[in-house]
């Protein structure tokens, strides 16, 4: 099953985003999880692209087929440097694909028109 894994990088204050996201999914962009430790595991799998589902652009994106089972994760960057993370699958047939936005200075809504957001993107066109 092909999933969609995205991460959110914002550096302002995420206190109303929190308010506003807990009772939306996390499979959309407004929904994300804040993500606080070093290792988080997720145990839960996600299916559909929430209540939002054409959040990416796929002719903007390097995810060709859009937003699929997604996930989206909110981090807080404190200072500039490397972003590193690993992806794990349960499941040798598990295909993740995943996309970095930073969206410091904009909305979940910009993701969809503006390509300079999206700062890392990984997509395998391998069949679901």
């Amino acid at each position: 099953m092909k999933r969609i894994l995205v991460i959110l990088i914002t550096t302002f204050s995420l206190f109303i985003n929190i308010l506003l996201s807990q009772n939306l999914p996390v499979q959309d962009c407004i929904g994300a999880k804040f993500v606080t430790q070093l290792q988080y595991i997720e145990d839960t799998t996600y299916i559909g692209s929430g209540l939002y589902p054409n959040e990416i652009n796929k002719f903007i994106s390097c995810l060709a087929q859009g937003e699929k089972n997604s996930i989206w994760y909110k981090i807080f960057v404190l200072d500039d440097g490397l972003l590193n993370f690993s992806i794990t699958p349960h499941d040798n047939t598990d295909d993740f694909d995943w996309a970095v936005y930073n969206i410091t200075n904009s909305l979940c809504s910009d993701i969809f028109h503006n390509p300079s957001l999206e700062i890392a993107c990984n997509f395998v066109g391998t069949p679901e």
